[in-house]
């Protein structure tokens, strides 16, 4: 028997989603096998119906029988969309696929699978035909959407075989294995499906699943890692029609069908579709950085350093990837130890995912120096101004996410400048500059700190002054001005909206609100620069100058 899978020049196969998914029952509670259930759009709930995990967000971990279960969402290997087909009709034999009248699948027997495929998106026509012949068993314009995992699935008789297309999930789960069971027997009524632990009594347990017809799919389950035994009985009975015990392994996502036997009819036997089978063994960090036009500045730069053998090490390792536009930013890209310290300050020992990270505020280095991470708009920010934008790629040795910017290690940044010398560099804050000298409060600024200061601009002032018909406030009514725009110890943009407020030196509240993502301050001035790092602070730049109560 031959196979072989859809070539490259072939278009897209596009699939649409079989919509026959049944309702799971409780399962029994002294059995531990099965510890909640895994919805497609990654909704993950435990038998109480609680939810756990949603998406890629994990809430709290699996306990069950007093037994806790770590879970991690993993993306799948095979680029989306992909799409596997599988023979399930009992009486038709082999069979060849077609996509557009050109052969994609030869000689797929009963109960075996092809694919996956990685193909591009849109609406094809696909025939089953009976392998090396022109009949024609299924006949159909399928869809195939960006983004989506699929299994084809030909079902029935020969006299009414048809496609019933399942959605696949997009992603693993390590710490439990994953199992749902398809109804595949077309001579069967409807089903019972009992999941436990091998040699329960099948007497104390609750179906899984209740009045399966022909063509249904459960949800997947959450497994324990471990044998499960999966018994069929005609609904409502505790008359078994199908014992069958498979191994869930951890991380696994399978299907279980419920079968005739080869020609139809009883006895009836379960096969498991592993959908995970066909996956490409997953890349190196430096192999998936060398097969990304986008990130060849970065391999070129890991080549001059000498840190190939490192980066192609077992790990696992987390790599902040810098792309050519972000190597493009630098005035000039250094060489020796001073580039391979830059380089060793984008890795981290460890494998740490996109959701890992949301939950620090520090990560340690193999350069020996921290990165700082923080959440904006749900978005990761590194050191305060660099931007993750694709995020959790996984690789054999550990996770790449991509970077807008080269992160530079702090000990190769120029000492920062205080508060003071950076206003006065800046022409926008000369009136300010002004100001704080005519009051003294320039060598205040100039000093230890730390401090954060709302420098309001020259149109700022210029906007105060035409409102007072020509003239700023002078003399203990300017410093009183100044003075409220000047908090003790520092505070960046994302500290302000977490208290909502801050004391000035002055001794009076500035209110700091979220709108639309930026920073307003007493409800009407706009922080138009936020986190101007300096040596003894925080400077924000506005847009208009803040007046405490007195001076309005």
């Amino acid at each position: 028997m031959k196979k072989t899978w859809f070539s490259s020049a072939l278009a897209a196969l596009t699939l649409t989603l079989a919509a026959c998914q049944t309702t799971p029952q409780s399962v029994a509670e002294n059995d531990s096998s099965v510890l909640g259930t895994m919805a497609l759009d990654g909704t993950m709930r435990d038998l109480e119906g609680n939810t756990v995990a949603t998406n890629s967000t994990v809430l709290r971990p699996l306990s069950v029988a007093g037994s806790r279960f770590t879970i991690r969402f993993e993306q799948r290997q095979t680029p989306a969309p992909a799409i596997r087909v599988i023979h399930g009709s009992p009486d038709t034999p082999a069979v060849d696929v077609l996509v557009n009248d050109k052969i994609a699948i030869s000689g797929l027997s009963y109960q075996k699978q092809a694919g996956p495929a990685s193909l591009p998106a849109g609406t094809y026509n696909v025939k089953v035909n009976l392998a090396g012949t022109a009949t024609t068993a299924i006949n159909s314009d399928l869809k195939l959407e960006d983004g989506a995992y699929y299994a084809a699935y030909a079902l029935g008789f020969t006299r009414n075989i048809s496609a019933l297309v399942l959605r696949e999930l997009p992603f693993t789960i390590t710490g439990v294995g994953l199992l749902r069971v398809l109804h595949g027997a077309p001579s069967a009524p409807k089903v019972d499906v009992y999941l436990s632990r091998p040699g329960r009594d099948l007497k104390y347990l609750r179906p899984a699943l209740r009045g399966v017809s022909f063509k249904d799919a459960g949800p997947y389950f959450a497994v324990r890692p471990g044998e499960v035994q999966i018994r069929v009985t005609p609904s409502g009975t505790k008359t078994v029609a199908i014992d069958a015990t498979i191994n869930v392994a951890d991380g696994s996502l399978q299907t279980a069908v419920a079968a005739d036997k080869p020609g139809g009819g009883a006895p009836l036997s379960a096969y498991v579709i592993d959908e995970l089978v066909g996956e490409p063994a997953p890349q190196s960090i430096l192999e998936i950085a060398s097969g990304n036009p986008q990130l060849s500045s970065l391999v070129g730069a890991v080549k001059s350093a000498g840190l190939i053998e490192a980066l192609s090490g077992k790990g696992p390792f987390t790599v902040f990837a810098p792309t050519n536009d972000a190597f493009a930013k630098l005035s000039a890209i250094p060489g020796g130890e001073t580039l391979k310290k830059i380089l060793l300050y984008h890795v981290a020992a460890g494998g740490f995912n996109s959701s890992d990270l949301k939950t620090k505020n520090m990560l340690e280095t193999l350069a020996g120096e921290q990165i700082k991470i923080r959440l904006k708009d749900g978005k990761l920010i590194l050191n305060d101004n660099v931007r993750v934008v694709i995020k959790d790629i996984k690789a054999s040795n550990g996770i790449v996410h991509v970077i807008d910017t080269v992160l530079i290690p702090p000990s190769l940044l120029p000492a920062p400048k205080s508060i003071l010398e950076i206003a006065s560099a800046d022409p926008r804050f000369s009136t300010l500059v002004g100001a704080l000298t005519a009051t003294g409060l320039d060598k205040v600024l100039a000093g230890a700190g730390p401090f954060t200061v709302f420098a309001p601009t020259n149109e700022a002032f210029a906007a105060l002054k035409a409102k007072r018909g020509g003239t700023l406030p002078s003399g203990d009514a300017l410093k009183n001005v100044l003075l409220y725009h000047v908090a003790a110890d520092k505070f960046n943009a994302a500290d302000l909206l977490k208290a909502g407020f801050v004391t000035t030196v002055q001794g009076q509240e500035v209110s700091a609100w979220d709108l639309n993502g930026g920073v307003v301050l007493n409800g009407n001035v706009n922080v138009v620069v936020a986190d101007i790092q300096a040596s003894n602070g925080v400077i924000h730049a506005i847009d208009a100058v803040l007046l405490p109560d007195s001076s309005h």
